[in-house]
Parts: C-alpha cells; structure tokens; sequence
C-alpha cells in the first residue's frame, strides 16, 4: 500500500512538472493595418538598335526603282518628249537621316533645236549617273515622309543630236530635259522609297509588340505590361552590311496576374514619336511584382516549419506562420508546440539582402503585447537562446526563383520571331530586387532588370 500511495504521488508530482514546463499563450493578434501611398513606379528605359540588310534593302529599292523611271510623250507643253530609265542597279550610302544615291541611268529626247535661225526636229540620246539624295522627315503622328533632290549628274556618254548624217553635240538640250523631268523622277523615288523602305511600318510593330502585354511566368499567370511615355527613333548608322537605327523608349511597367492577356491597356494612346540621337542597345526594365501574402507564407513554410529550437529541457516547435502588414512593417506570426503553446509574433521590415539573394526582416523583435505576456508567462524565454535561433532562422532564400524567371526571360529573348519579318535577340544580365513594399494583400517586390536587346529586320514589308 506504501508503494501505490507512493508511486502515485511521484506520477502526480511529475505530471505537474510537466505541466509547469508548458507555457500555454494566449497572445492577441496585432492590427492588420497599411499606409496608403501613392507608389508611382519608375520609368524604365529601353534602346534598340532595329538593323536592316543592306543587301536587302537595295535589292528591294532596285526592284522597285527599275526600267522607265519617267516618260513625257507630251509635245505641246514644251517641245519636248523625254524618256528615262536605269540601265544598271543603283548603289546606295546611308548618313544621318539621309540616303545618298548613284543610278546610272540613259535619257531619251526628242524635241526642237534651233540651227541657222531654223527649228529642226531631232532626237538625242544620253548616258549619265545622276547623284540624289532622299531625307526624311518626322512628324508627331508617326509619318516618316522621304524627300528627294537632284544633287548633281556627270556624263557617262555626251548627249549628241541625230540630224541626219550629222550628231551635233546638244548638252544644252539633255539639260533643259533633265529640268524638266528631275521633279517626276524624284516623286518615283518618293512613291518607291515609302513603299519598299517603310519605316513607319517596321517602328508601329515594335512599339505595339511593347505596348502589348507579355506573358512571363506561365505558373503564376504573370503579364508584363509596358505603358510607353516617350517614344524616340535617332539617324542612321550604318556598316559594309547594315543600316541601323536606333528606337528609344520610356515607360511605366506594371506586372499584372491573370489567366488571359489584360486588355485594359491596350486602349492607351500612344505618345507622339520624336528624334533621339541613341546608338546603344540597353533595356533597364522596373517594375513591381505582388507576392500574395498567403504565397509567401506557403514559401516561407518550407524553410521553418516542422523545425524545432531546443536549449537544455525546454524547446519549441514551429508548426505554421502567418504573415501580413501592420503599417510599415511586416508582421510574422508562428504557432509552437512544446515549452510554449500558442502563437507568438515578431514584428521587422522587410528587406532583400543581395549578397546572400534571401528576403530577411531587420530588426526583427517581439512584437510589443507577446513581449509583455511572455515576461510574465515565460521569462525564461529571455534568458535562453531559443527565441533568437528562432528569429535567425526567418531568413528566406529566393535566389533560385530568380533564376528561374531569368532563365525564362532569356529563353524568349533568342532568335524570337513571334512579330513578323522581325527576329529579337537579347540578354537579361541581371534581375535584382530593389525593395519590397507593403500593400494590402501582398508583398509589392519591385525588380530591376538590366540587359540588352536588339531587332533584326528579316523582310522589309
């Protein structure tokens, strides 16, 4: 009987202690609050060098500039028929906003001369190389008009008038019919210029391509929505094979979430085009993602959940958290098990730390009710070193979620050719994150992107 009575007080005895060792919280959650601001994202910059085949343009201008380039069979307005055409393919050099020009053409004539006081008819033909030059002009309304002029011609073969058995050297003559048609052989040039080199054609589909929204994470249903605020296209440059011009960008970047391609967008107007003077190819992309505090508690589960912080006999176990805002700073709730049940919280500022690419929280305490219950409750906890393991382990990798969104990025930025008789070529260097703001809901992380781009013409119209 000593023994049972005795047994039973040691079983009560350490039932109690056990009991005594278990701290059983009962902490009110902090408010749920958010600063209201206006955050207005960064503009974001981007040059591409937009190249073109010499080869191919010229055999496009050649195609389209070829045989009879003007023909006046009327006789009764000046006395004279003209008829001109090319005899060999043009050659072509590109300064500025100009394009230089040589074609080699033969002009036919007939008209009236006047020999002894007479007016004999006669004919005459010609070979010369006749120097343009074509510029072009920009307007708000997204027009490029080409501008040709007569700069000057030399003679390949001296004009000579047919009189019978006599030729009779008449420059006089292929001069007044040179006057005469270089207007109409310049608008041939215009009409042929703007139909085979459309500029205002190949800067639309670049800049509506931009202005679209692009899909960037296919899981998440991300968009990346670029608003243009300022559109510039600089002059010419040019190699042995290329012709390049270079169009400049600023815009508002949003990311959107979303199954289908938002629409709202695309109903903004485009801003009026102006001359740049760029020659780099850059692109420095801001804009703000929204992590969803749920989703960031789900990722932040896998780094401290089901872990347990011991020191001596006591311990605690993090069996879930919670995360949202209260002003400016994030709040982490964490439910334990063991020495302490219940939940507990800290309060930080969220920060991205690059060195080591992993969200942490600065100055991360006790948020101020869980300190003054648990110094009443478990002083103990002060004293030992299981709240601050606890605390250094809220540090979250993110490192590879980078990755992978740029190794996305890059994978669409080769030999792309989703916008027709264009083919895009780039690199993402770098995708850092800047800052991370609190909005209601989510985590508003706000990434910079750095790298190049650049456009190669493959089909001109």
């Amino acid at each position: 009987m000593r023994i049972v009575i005795r047994n039973f007080f040691v079983i009560v005895c350490a039932s109690g202690l056990v009991t005594a060792c278990t701290v059983t919280t009962n902490i009110p959650k902090p408010n749920e609050l958010y600063k209201v601001t206006s955050i207005a994202p960064p503009v974001s910059e981007v040059s591409i060098p937009v190249s073109f085949s010499k080869a191919n343009l010229l055999a496009e201008i050649n195609s389209r500039i070829n045989g009879v380039i003007y023909e006046d069979m009327d006789l009764s307005d000046d006395n004279l028929q003209v008829r001109v055409w090319k005899t060999q393919p043009m050659t072509m050099e590109f300064s500025g906003t100009t394009i230089l020009y040589s074609i080699p053409i033969k002009v036919w004539v007939n008209g009236s001369i006047g020999i002894l006081g007479f007016s004999v008819s006669s004919t005459m033909e010609a070979e010369m190389s006749m120097a343009f030059t074509t510029s072009f002009s920009l307007s708000k309304d997204w027009k490029f008009t080409p501008k040709t002029t007569l700069t000057g011609y030399k003679w390949i073969k001296e004009p000579v008038a047919n009189l019978g058995s006599m030729k009779l050297p008449v420059n006089f003559l292929a001069d007044k019919a040179i006057k005469e048609c270089k207007g109409g052989i310049c608008s041939s040039i215009d009409k042929n210029i703007t139909e085979g080199f459309n500029l205002t054609a190949v800067v639309n589909q670049i800049t509506n391509a931009a202005h679209r929204p692009m899909l960037i994470n296919s899981e998440q249903n991300l968009w990346l929505v670029l608003i243009p605020q300022k559109i510039s296209v600089s002059p010419f440059t040019s190699t042995d094979t290329t012709v390049t011009t270079t169009i400049g960008l600023k815009t508002i970047s949003e990311v959107v979430v979303g199954k289908k391609m938002p629409e709202l967008w695309l109903d903004i107007p485009m801003p009026e085009l102006s001359l740049g003077n760029g020659t780099g190819k850059y692109l420095s992309v801001n804009f703000g993602i929204d992590v969803p505090y749920n989703e960031a508690e789900i990722l932040f589960s896998k780094e401290i959940v089901g872990k347990t912080f011991s020191k001596g006999r006591r311990s605690v176990r993090v069996d879930s958290i919670r995360i949202y805002g209260s002003g400016e700073k994030i709040v982490i709730g964490a439910q334990l098990s063991g020495s302490v049940k219940g939940w507990i919280y800290f309060k930080g500022i969220a920060s991205y730390n690059a060195s080591n690419r992993t969200v942490e929280f600065l100055n991360l305490d006790y948020e101020l009710q869980t300190k003054n219950i648990l110094h009443r409750s478990a002083s103990w906890l002060f004293r030992s070193t299981i709240m601050n393991s606890l605390k250094e382990s809220m540090v979250f990798p993110i490192g590879n979620e980078l990755d992978n969104m740029l190794l996305a990025a890059n994978r669409n930025l080769v030999q792309n050719r989703s916008i027709k008789n264009l083919e895009l070529n780039g690199t993402i260097s770098t995708l850092a994150i800047e800052k991370i703001q609190l909005v209601p809901d989510a985590f508003r992380v706000m990434v910079t992107a750095k790298g190049e781009i650049s456009i190669m013409v493959t089909k001109l119209n």
